[in-house]
């Protein structure tokens, strides 16, 4: 009362009486008015203004004013001009009761000027800051506030009683009972009210049951729990608000009401708080209900700031924002029971990109209890929620490894309670730097699986011999330069990954790793060692140094009795093996590609297990031992590239399981008459064997040939090659005996010097595909009766030998033959011959570019990691040299320098007309295709490497009807223009699995992926 000081009759004061909900602010306001509106010359209550405002206006609440201060006035001026004019000599007692904004006070009371002296305007209000002084406001000395605490137990212990007994104080018998009611409440009045209320005429059990419930309380699990009468009170509360249109209350909790609101299209009275109340009987039943195929403008509903989308499945991406959203629930599929998952569709995706996510206002995202797995692609939209601090993914079902958090985001809180499948904490847990990660993780007894790539691990790493069930640790791309010695310490230790890191050698401690299976130190070109005690891992199964700077292994190497895979790949120093590598009883693949590796050691004739020998581009290896012939299991020999001038072990009949050798580009110079006796070789590639001048019987189990030589032998014999379908045959041979080829479905002849071709060539009834190019042919044949394709050319040998060098002639200019690594180093181009390439033409300020570069990234490393002779040259058609410098310092692959004059003559070469645009050559330099782009788009990455044969084998292994587990109806195998896959949500041409009934598209690479579709016809 001193602040309203009523007898003062100088000022014009305003007084703001703030509190909490339910803290007696309309209570106390009414009482004052009833006492000192007497005082006045007018006065008036406006009650609920801010409901009042957002269902009538606030004109409405206009005229109320001046209708409640005065006779009723005629509306011949605007009437917030009449307010400042009516009252300006009139000491007037106006009450504004429960304002949320300043816009409202601005419109009713604005100034103190519009009211004569000694005028009060009191207002009621939960945020103190309705009244805060600025510029545009109120002047300092106007305004005074009264700040509403709780009740004193005495005055709180009286207000109960009014309501639970009639009187001022309890009776004796409830006396204990009363005190232990207050004190639940905390003092606050609406509670004292609402309990004393429901107490009323209740006996002493019932009091006690619903004290110890308590009405708000925080449980163990730190969730707030409310009483069910209190809330029913609430929603009571709530329903008052628009009691036949919910569309204007603030609260909407019921399902139909909600959905409602959602699919409509008229104007709503923007609720705060929204929850889809999707119970699993009724999805089952109605999946119509909780299914949403449409939803309106979301964005229209500019206050809600809590919305709980419950089970809902999305039929479209959200294409609005809510601006002031802070808390939203999701939890689609969330199916228990008795209901199998596949009536619920509980392998519904979630949609790709969810703007409505990336509020610049949300707060907290939970995804409890749901089905959302680390592959889900919304997790990237996240970066923009700069004020995201809480992620709940408690029971989330499918998530097998935290997601891979974008940097920038500043999340303090990640709850992952109950994640049973958790198996692996992602390295992008790095980027969360406002999320406390431990430098000690000792405590950590139970994780299994750590991968915390390219991050500073600072001290965590001291930790690592205390993780005793540790079972994968992957620390690639990191700046762990050693390993502590209590790395012996991880007994359980299965898989160990240091890639690309800074280690410089491996503790001699790390024999002690019993369990040790996989150890993989691809691309550490710190290491040139390894300990002696490497050969104390008898249960290691794959060794991988590829990359390293390793010179030798050591002898104690030939020990790892259980070693199945050794790597060396791109060894440069590594000159020898040791002897002791024959000791390695279990070896199956070996890979020695790229290494300087001068001579095999005869001890690897013991290796009986070998299967797979990789010898690519070894340009120092002239010759293999004698006792390579004796690898009775090898199935396949690739020596690309490799020297081999020395030749191959004259006894080949050994290798007597060797299905496929690729001698393709070596300087081999005769094959060994043993050849014959392969009896199981089905593959022979000797493509761009100049030096070969002399070609023995061949092993009648061939079904693959691929023979470039400049032999000149008219009788090698072709009559038992009669299991062969597919021929590639260049150079000087003739064709006597080819009409013995009954199995012959594809055939390709580059023959420089044939005039004639036998007459017997057209009973090759089998055969569908020819493609002849022979200069000197003067005669057509008689062409086979079934042939469906043909090419026919008649190009001089000139230019058929420069079609040999098509790299080289494609990337070489003058004094111009190199390509250039992301750090300026040179390569030339004559190293990449015998190597798959694909040529990138792309400008980085392109958007097109943007959307095509994730998907040759993902080429690279994926046929990188197949360990093929693969390569993609960046052709930058960039306009200023930063950008280029900018972009491909990330990428890892080659280059033509910025600006080389290379550039131009090959965008005219190769007739490129728009960029990005991806030009695939094969091995031998020949391009395969230069539509790379389109082909990528229409039928995935695994269409690589372009040719029609790869594609046509690739569409005709598909299915042409299936159901699959995100699908209902059966899908069809269709062509389409385009169409968004319903999986991965991405543009897919061309080839779909497609349901005419329900327009449901999916790529053929999402549905053919392991374990996702049910049914194949």
């Amino acid at each position: 009362m001193k602040s309203l000081d009523i007898q003062s009759g100088d000022d014009v004061r305003y007084i703001g009486i703030h509190g909490m909900g339910g803290i007696g602010k309309t209570t106390l306001a009414k009482f004052i008015f009833n006492k000192i509106s007497a005082h006045f010359d007018c006065s008036t209550f406006l009650e609920n203004v801010r409901e009042v405002a957002a269902h009538h206006g606030i004109e409405y609440l206009q005229e109320t004013l001046l209708n409640g201060l005065g006779p009723k006035l005629t509306r011949q001026l605007d009437l917030h001009e009449k307010i400042k004019k009516s009252f300006c000599k009139r000491k007037v007692l106006i009450f504004l009761d429960d304002v949320d904004g300043w816009e409202q006070i601005k419109k009713l009371a604005g100034k103190s000027t519009w009211f004569g002296s000694g005028s009060r305007i009191v207002v009621t209000t939960r945020d103190k800051d309705v009244l805060a002084i600025r510029e545009e406001k109120l002047n300092e000395d106007d305004v005074w506030h009264l700040e509403m605490g709780t009740l004193n137990l005495d005055d709180a212990l009286r207000l109960f009683s009014r309501y639970a007994f009639q009187k001022e104080s309890p009776p004796h018998a409830f006396r204990e009972l009363s005190e232990e009611a207050v004190s639940v409440t905390g003092g606050l009045p609406l509670a004292l009210i609402v309990i004393g209320s429901l107490l009323h005429n209740k006996d002493s059990g019932v009091w006690k049951d619903i004290i110890d419930r308590s009405l708000v309380k925080i449980s163990d699990n730190d969730r707030i729990w409310i009483h069910d009468q209190l809330r029913d009170l609430g929603r009571d509360l709530v329903r008052e608000e628009s009691l036949n249109n919910p569309k204007k209350r603030s609260r909407i909790w019921v399902q139909e009401e909600a959905v409602q609101v959602l699919m409509s299209k008229e104007e709503n009275e923007n609720p705060e708080g929204l929850r889809l109340n999707c119970p699993v009987l009724e999805g089952y039943r109605k999946p119509n209900d909780w299914r949403l195929k449409r939803i309106g403008s979301i964005g229209s509903l500019t206050k809600l700031r809590f919305l709980d989308l419950g089970m809902v499945v999305l039929q479209q991406d959200f294409e609005d924002r809510v601006p002031n959203l802070r808390w939203l629930c999701w939890r689609p599929c969330s199916i228990q029971g008795r209901f199998s998952p596949k009536i619920c569709l509980a392998h519904e995706p979630y949609p790709k990109f969810v703007p409505i996510f990336v509020s610049m206002n949300l707060v907290i995202l939970d995804f409890s209890s749901s089905h959302i797995s680390e592959e889900w692609e919304g997790w990237s939209q996240l970066q923009n929620a700069k004020n995201l601090k809480v992620i709940d993914l408690t029971e989330a079902k499918r998530l097998e490894r935290t997601p891979n958090f974008p940097t920038g985001m500043t999340l303090e809180r990640l709850i992952l309670a109950r994640c049973w499948c958790l198996v692996a904490i992602d390295s992008s847990i790095g980027n969360l730097r406002c999320l406390s990660f431990p430098n000690s993780i000792h405590n950590l007894v139970q994780l299994k699986c750590i991968k915390l790539n390219n991050l500073d691990l600072g001290n965590f790493v001291h930790s690592l011999g205390a993780l005793s069930s540790l079972v994968e640790l992957d620390l690639k791309g990191t700046d762990i330069r050693k390993l502590p010695d209590a790395i012996e310490e991880l007994k359980l230790l299965v898989e160990l990954d240091l890639g690309s890191t800074r280690i410089i050698e491996l503790p001699q401690s790390i024999g002690g790793l019993q369990n040790l299976k996989l150890l993989l130190l691809k691309g550490c070109e710190a290491v040139k060692a390894l300990p002696d005690s490497i050969g104390g891992l008898k249960s290691l199964v794959r060794l991988d140094l590829s990359g390293t700077r390793i010179i030798q292994l050591p002898d104690s190497i030939g020990g790892l009795d259980n070693l199945k895979l050794l790597f060396l790949k791109g060894c440069e120093a590594v000159k020898a093996l040791p002897d002791s590598v024959g000791g390695l009883k279990s070896l199956v693949k070996l890979d020695l590609s790229g290494t300087g590796i001068i001579q095999l050691p005869d001890s690897i004739g013991r290796l009986q297990s070998l299967e797979e020998v990789y010898l690519t581009q070894c340009k120092q290896l002239r010759e293999l031992p004698q006792s390579f012939g004796a690898l009775g299991k090898l199935e396949k020999l690739d020596a690309q590239s490799t020297d081999l001038s020395k030749g191959l072990p004259s006894e080949l009949s050994g290798l007597s399981s060797l299905r496929s050798m690729d001698l393709s580009r070596s300087r081999v110079h005769q094959l060994p008459p043993s050849i014959i006796h392969l009896s199981h070789l089905q593959t022979l590639k000797l493509q761009g064997c100049f030096k070969l001048k002399d070609i023995p019987d061949l092993p009648p189990s061939l079904t693959l040939l691929d023979l470039r030589s400049n032999s000149q032998k008219e009788g090698w014999l072709l009559s038992n090659l009669t299991k062969l379908t597919n021929m590639k045959v260049e150079g000087h041979l003739y064709l006597d005996g080819i009409g013995s080829l009954h199995s012959l479905t594809k055939l390709e002849l580059r023959l420089w010097s044939i005039t004639t071709i036998p007459t017997e060539f057209g009973s090759l009834s089998q055969l569908k595909k020819l493609v002849l190019d022979c200069p000197k042919l003067n005669h057509v044949p008689e062409f086979p009766p079934n042939l469906e394709e043909m090419q026919f050319r008649a190009t001089d040998i000139e230019t058929a030998e420069e079609e040999a060098h098509t790299l080289e002639s494609i990337l070489v200019s003058g004094d111009r033959d190199f390509v250039i690594t992301n750090g300026g180093a040179k390569v030339q181009v004559s190293d990449l011959l015998g190597k798959n390439i694909l040529l990138y033409l792309s400008a980085f300020q392109s958007s097109s570019c943007h959307i095509l570069l994730p998907k040759v990234v993902q080429a690279y490393h994926e046929n990188k990691a197949k360990d093929e002779a693969f390569e993609v040259i960046f052709i930058p058609i960039e306009r200023d040299h930063a950008t280029f410098e900018q972009y491909f310092s990330r990428m890892p692959w080659l280059a033509l320098p910025f600006g080389d004059q290379r550039i131009s003559s090959l965008l005219t070469k190769l007739e490129i007309r728009d960029v990005p645009e991806l030009v695939a050559l094969g091995p031998n330099g020949q391009i395969i295709t230069k539509e790379g782009r389109s082909l990528l788009e229409a039928y995935g990455m695994d269409t690589y490497p372009f040719t029609d044969d790869h594609i046509e084998d690739m569409v005709n292994s598909w299915a042409e009807k299936l159901q699959h587990t995100l699908h209902c109806h059966e899908l069809q195998l269709t062509l389409r223009v385009s169409y968004i896959c319903r999986s991965c949500w991405i543009t897919g041409y061309v080839w779909v699995y497609f349901c005419q009934k329900c327009h449901f598209s999916l790529h053929p690479s999402c549905v053919l992926r392991e374990g996702t579709y049910l049914i194949r016809r």
